[in-house]
């Protein structure tokens, strides 16, 4: 996994998407955003372990899609539950390695 990591910092990546994992996992490394989904089918309810080592940001484990948005050098991604009893888009809840919730937007600056 190094080898590939390290293939991803010198040709500049920003984000990696990635599924399998049966839940929504950000993290971020020397500036590269990892995100991991796969909250549609089944979930993972288990609480993930290396927290540190993944330098996790937030995760959950709840079903969900990601919504990926670019305007410019600026993507925007959400995690994305159920619509609301409007018919508007509602987050998951995320929560920090710490167990805090974590509310602010994923955002990526692109090159």
């Amino acid at each position: 996994m190094s080898e590939i990591v390290k293939r991803f910092e010198q040709a500049g990546v920003r984000v990696v998407l990635s599924g399998h994992e049966h839940q929504f996992q950000h993290s971020r490394a020397n500036d590269v955003d990892y995100l991991v989904t796969g909250g549609a089918g089944q979930l993972r309810t288990a609480t993930p372990d290396k927290f540190a080592e993944a330098r996790t940001v937030s995760w959950a484990a709840t079903y969900h899609f990601l919504l990926v948005t670019v305007d410019g050098k600026r993507m925007t991604v959400r995690a994305i539950g159920q619509l609301s009893n409007e018919g508007k888009l509602v987050d998951i809840p995320r929560k920090a390695p710490n167990n805090t919730a974590v509310t602010n937007e994923i955002i990526v600056h692109l090159p």
